[in-house]
């Protein structure tokens, strides 16, 4: 891109920021209930000191009248219910083949530690918390260091015309009075306290830049399809990036409870607590002598005549009760327009409503009324593990290699990306609890949905790592002798793998690919029928094995004892393993047979060595 044309897209986005900046200011004030200068924002003139009900003050001389702040307590309700659908982004395979499987497996793994590590969940929230505040909240992947954060949404801008008919292709982030110790991450040295910071990322040119003081510093390729950001709505534009907030809706008739409270505290301070009247008469009692203050004792003279004191105290209401009453009405329909429930956003049940069933249909009502921003909510998860995917460096390993596996990089899960799919999911199907997740492990393994084998995996609790470690040793080195059988044809077996459970795995990863093989797809197709001959082949090489070492052989006794019936026992349980072997022959040659014939159909290698 030339110069002037970067210039000329930069200056147009800075005044898309700044044109913004009044009404956020004034957006995040009704939240917070005081101004803050987000133009000049240091450690000491944040606050302006005022609030935004000191415009409704009656007289210089009263107090500020009290905050009823609808907008704040719908925001915190709204958001506190949203935040409950923690989520996660989970891989599942379409198509595809061994290698497929195991990277679907690896990201699923990194995405569910980094979720967790860099507090995904928070950030999430904190985007749409800001979505209600202002109109929009961004969450942010750093081209740079690869770090995601919840960016403020004034430091933002897209270009509204790209916004309008496609997906943005520019954006600008700017800070105002950054701290220089945060460019370090970036390996940017500032002497100065303070700095302006700027990063421009354009896709067309494919670039990266950070300004420092309007000063280019550093660039880098920025090689993806879109901007490094996520948006998360409360209402999504119909047009452009044009949206309202609920801070927007609100705005009426939060005005008008200011000016109402305004009023009625006004008048709370200006009307005495009680009048006092004194009769003005012959009695040597006085206005001047008499208070609110008790204790006093009083020498009276009575007039001629009177039968009562000539004091009368007349209360009087500091406001018409009308006032009240339009207040709350105010209050109320503000969190009818919203659709969420005056209790609920005080943690109260309603009057009447003691059965669970009632509760819980009273929830569902509240619950439809913000599906749509459910849905906006989750998706964020999903968009944001396809934008990591997209930015992620191409040679780096999604996982660190172990001992046990080696790791795949983002490049083969972006080949692979079209035989899976990303969908939104709960947090975790198991409990955080450990004594509820051992249970629930437990009963999944029971019912065959977990392998025996791979039980100690799931369970994963902090305080027994080192011996599932040891339970799970098993399992991780029978998975590694598959993967390079299948990846690098090698089909060494070392004499400490347990054969049982290696043929019983190489069983299940044949059904697996074989059922993949869709015949529509000549590319993935070749490539599982390679998957399938090799782990054929290392069937092969188990068999014999198990065969030269003697698996199935007859294990005779040293010694031959004697039953009460005279028959040796010896022999007797030679012929027992004799017929549990023939059994387990004769099991395996009907599967073997079977095999065969589907392998023929598919012009695949026929495996007689098979158990």
């Amino acid at each position: 891109m030339n110069n002037w044309k970067q210039n000329d897209s930069i200056a147009t986005l800075d005044s898309l920021i700044e044109s913004k900046i009044d009404k956020y200011e004034y957006n995040l004030a009704r939240y917070l209930n005081k101004y803050v200068d987000l133009r000049n924002y240091t450690e000491y003139d944040d606050w302006l000191g005022i609030t935004p009900t000191s415009a409704f003050t009656q007289r210089p001389d009263l107090e500020d009248a009290p905050s009823i702040n609808v907008i704040k307590s719908v925001i915190d309700s709204i958001v506190s219910k949203l935040s409950n659908n923690k989520t996660r982004p989970f891989f599942s395979p379409v198509n595809g083949n061994f290698k497929t499987r195991q990277v679907v497996r690896q990201a699923q793994q990194y995405f569910d530690q980094t979720y967790d590590q860099l507090h995904v969940h928070d950030i999430v929230s904190d985007a749409f918390k800001n979505a209600c505040i202002f109109d929009i909240g961004y969450i942010f992947v750093d081209p740079f260091t690869y770090e995601v954060s919840c960016l403020p949404t004034w430091t933002i801008a897209t270009l509204n015309a790209e916004a309008a008919y496609s997906d943005p292709t520019k954006m600008l982030i700017e800070m105002k009075n950054m701290p220089s110790m945060l460019l370090n991450k970036y390996g940017i040295k500032h002497d100065a306290r303070y700095c302006n910071f700027e990063m421009f990322v354009d896709i067309i040119e494919k670039k990266a830049t950070i300004f420092v003081n309007e000063q280019p510093v550093k660039t880098i390729k920025y090689d993806c399809d879109q901007l490094p950001i996520v948006r998360v709505y409360f209402n999504k534009p119909v047009y452009g990036n044009r949206t309202v907030s609920i801070a927007d809706e609100l705005e009426g008739l939060q005005t008008h409870i200011d000016l109402l409270s305004a009023k009625m505290s006004a008048a709370e301070q200006l009307t005495p607590a009680n009048t006092i009247y004194v009769y003005n008469g012959t009695s040597n009692l006085h206005a001047s002598d008499l208070s609110n203050k008790d204790g006093k004792v009083y020498e009276l003279d009575m007039d001629p005549g009177m039968s009562k004191l000539p004091v009368e105290y007349v209360p009087r209401s500091p406001h018409d009760p009308i006032w009240q009453q339009q207040l709350e009405y105010y209050v109320q329909k503000a969190y009818d327009m919203i659709g969420i429930s005056q209790l609920s956003s005080q943690s109260r049940k309603p009057s009447g409503l003691d059965s669970g069933v009632a509760l819980q249909t009273m929830e569902d009502i509240e619950s439809d009324r913000f599906e749509t921003q459910v849905t906006h909510y989750t998706n964020a998860y999903v968009e944001l593990a396809l934008l990591m995917l997209k930015i992620m460096p191409d040679d780096a390993p999604i996982l660190p290699t172990t001992a046990y596996n080696s790791s795949y990089t983002w490049k083969d899960i972006k080949e692979q990306q079209s035989l899976f799919k990303i969908q939104y999911s709960a947090a975790s199907a198991l409990s955080k609890d450990p004594a509820e997740r051992l249970k629930q492990v437990l009963q999944l393994t029971q019912v065959g949905l977990i392998d025996p084998a791979k039980t100690a995996q799931y369970l994963d609790l902090p305080d027994l790592t080192d011996a599932y470690v040891g339970a799970s040793a098993v399992s991780d080195a029978i998975d590694a002798c598959i993967q390079r059988a299948i990846e690098k044809e090698a089909y060494t077996i070392p004499d400490y793998i347990n054969y049982q459970q290696l043929s019983q795995r190489i069983a299940l990863v044949e059904n697996q690919l074989y059922s993949s093989i869709t015949g529509d797809d000549a590319k993935n197709d070749k490539e599982v029928v390679q998957s399938l001959a090799r782990i054929m082949s290392l069937e092969q090489v188990l068999n014999a094995k198990m065969e030269d070492e003697g698996f199935l052989q007859l294990q005779q006794p040293e010694e031959t004892a004697t039953s009460d019936s005279g028959l040796a026992v010896g022999a007797q349980n030679a012929a027992t393993q004799a017929i549990s072997a023939a059994d387990t022959m004769a099991k395996n040659t009907a599967s073997v047979d079977q095999m065969n014939a589907d392998q023929a159909a598919t012009g695949l290698p026929i495996n007689s060595a098979n158990l």
